[in-house]
């Protein structure tokens, strides 16, 4: 997450010092809200919180010890639940803990009654997450597929595919890719042929993707 000037919201699920190239995204905001009245509201639950005002006390209004203006991002940190509903902007969104690498945790999300579902971080579905999820009628699936091998902290090509065979989401994007996954365009054409074997609409995500979310 280079750049969040266009953010008028963000969730965040919680990540640990491991993760902090992406919390690190957060120095980005400054230059789009410097000088605005308005605050940037970041949802995250209790570990995340605790880890990003470690690393960004200058973020925290409560820790600022400057008298002046500087450009800084302007935030209003609200500390969810892992097991509770919230909404945003009219929007219910449910989290869904799931593992990643050993007893980690790392929050998915649900979207719009769980036709949209964000996995992005994800090692393992424990059961009774499953059950949620079977209990969906999926339209959309953001689901992490770092490459073709074994990973500890997430889940590659074979476990991807065995999740949306589980689920048959109508459309599945792939996030979090790395390079020795294969060519962009390469891979999407070997994907697409799941669409044609078993039904499946399997591509990979790509930057400047939208998804519109109803509320």
């Amino acid at each position: 997450m280079d750049d969040l000037r266009d953010f008028t919201s963000f969730v965040k699920g919680p990540r640990g010092a491991q993760d902090k190239d992406r919390k690190s995204g957060a120095a980005g905001i400054k230059s789009g809200y410097f000088g605005l009245q308005r605050e940037l509201p970041v949802f995250l639950n209790q570990e995340t919180f605790d880890v990003c005002r470690g690393a960004y006390p200058y973020l925290v209004p409560a820790l600022r010890q400057d008298s002046c203006p500087r450009r800084v991002a302007s935030l209003r940190w609200e500390v969810i639940d892992n097991n509770s509903d919230f909404e945003i902007l009219g929007v219910k969104i449910v989290p869904l803990p799931v593992l990643h690498g050993g007893s980690y945790v790392c929050l998915g999300f649900s979207f719009d009654g769980g036709k949209f579902v964000y996995l992005s971080d994800v090692s393992e579905v424990q059961p009774p997450i499953m059950a949620q999820l079977e209990s969906y009628s999926i339209e959309t699936l953001i689901l992490d597929c770092l490459d073709r091998g074994t990973s500890p902290s997430h889940f590659c090509l074979p476990d991807t595919l065995a999740l949306v065979r589980k689920l048959r989401p109508q459309k599945t994007l792939l996030v979090g890719m790395s390079c020795e996954l294969g060519l962009h365009d390469e891979v999407n054409e070997e994907l697409r042929e799941l669409l044609s074997t078993e039904g499946l609409d399997v591509q990979l995500a790509h930057d400047g993707l939208s998804i519109k979310i109803k509320p």
